[in-house]
């Protein structure tokens, strides 16, 4: 409850009295088990950064063994439709470009560390791209940056599609993205 207020009105606009009023309890049994709204916030950021770190480490593993380019698709794909209806992603993301100042270090190394992973692993999915000929010459570090920032783009904007729509502008920000990239 108190993650969904924070994802959709963010820390200055959630109070302990909204908190307490979602979960459905008075304010003061909420202090019994919380110092205040910063805790609060750290506890969902933590939970929130510790699983999306762990998707980020799942999505892009490869166990099904695909070719580099319907890896990166489904990546892409499966990471858009995470974002959609998914309150955890919306208060990632609002966390990210809106941090509280108490927070906004830790939020910060935090989410570098999760872009590192993903970028490393992106770049080395672009790099074997290349190699197996399926993707033109180009740095991999630079493609996966790009990708990255498609992924970034359209994740914001998950929430405003209906699904079918949202599949069509996956499709098309792919088609666009690997127009002059791919060697097949």
């Amino acid at each position: 409850m108190a993650l969904g207020l924070f994802a959709d009105n963010g820390y200055a606009g959630t109070s302990m009295d909204d908190i307490a009023k979602a979960v459905g309890i008075r304010k003061a049994s909420l202090y019994s088990h919380f110092d205040g709204k910063e805790s609060i916030f750290s506890v969902l950021f933590d939970q929130a950064a510790e699983e999306y770190l762990a998707f980020v480490s799942q999505l892009t593993k490869n166990d099904e063994g695909l070719e580099p380019v319907q890896y990166l698709e489904s990546i892409f794909k499966t990471y858009i439709r995470n974002c959609r209806d998914n309150p955890k992603m919306y208060f990632r993301i609002r966390c990210f470009y809106y941090p509280p100042e108490f927070l906004k270090d830790h939020i910060m190394e935090t989410a570098q560390q999760a872009d590192d992973l993903f970028l490393n692993r992106i770049a080395r999915i672009f790099f074997d791209g290349i190699n197996c000929g399926q993707i033109r010459k180009q740095q991999p570090q630079r493609l996966a940056l790009s990708y990255y920032y498609l992924i970034a783009g359209l994740s914001m904007s998950a929430r405003l599609y209906g699904q079918k729509e949202l599949e069509e502008e996956m499709s098309d920000v792919l088609d666009g993205f690997f127009t002059g990239l791919l060697l097949v």
